[in-house]
């Protein structure tokens, strides 16, 4: 049996990531914070849900497991947002991640996969290329990088890392609640908006 842990697994990519996971070889575990689990619990009878915030420290004395893979999704996703309270994105993004860091130099899971940004490149996203010189321009974007920074360094005991730079996601069950991230979210939410209303 393969254990999963999805951290900010009550997201809408974490969401369809436990789904498409799921499979009686597998065993799932969600970690994020205590409203988005009770917000979505129902939809996760197939895995199990621990309740914490990556930026404390305290949050990874509950996996005193070994994962096969972790997914780290946990994060502040709002570029707009993270100017206006760079303390919050930097305690969960690269707080956070120095946490994940640290409980993985003990465990030691096989591997990491973790969902970076396309604001890693700064003002050159729309065009840039894998291997283009990352050069952030926003909180978000510096603080992805770290991320990746600090994750890269497990390579050093043999955990597999891989990162995903992800440039706009979208899909079924989107959340159009939070209109400060995603510009296809922000698209698709005016033209229904201007559909109901015709």
């Amino acid at each position: 049996m393969k254990k999963y842990l999805i951290t900010g697994g009550a997201g809408f990519i974490g969401y369809h990531l436990a789904n498409r996971l799921k499979n009686k070889n597998n065993k799932i575990y969600i970690l994020d914070l205590k409203k988005k689990i009770n917000k979505k619990k129902h939809q996760f009878k197939h895995c199990e849900l621990i309740v914490g915030d990556i930026s404390k420290k305290s949050t990874f004395n509950k996996l005193k497991k070994k994962f096969d893979t972790i997914f780290h999704l946990a994060a502040k996703t709002s570029t707009q947002v993270a100017e206006l309270h760079p303390g919050d994105c930097l305690n969960t993004n690269v707080l956070g991640t120095l946490n994940l860091f640290q409980w993985a130099k003990i465990y030691k899971p096989k591997r990491i996969i973790f969902t970076s940004s396309m604001a890693v490149y700064g003002k050159n996203a729309d065009s840039a290329k894998e291997n283009q010189k990352c050069k952030p321009s926003s909180i978000y974007g510096i603080s992805k990088l770290s991320g990746e920074k600090i994750l890269i360094k497990l390579r050093d005991i043999n955990i597999q890392i891989i990162i995903m730079r992800l440039f706009n996601v979208y899909g079924p069950k989107q959340d159009f609640s939070n209109l400060k991230q995603g510009m296809l979210s922000i698209y698709l939410s005016q033209i229904f908006k201007k559909h109901n209303r015709n």
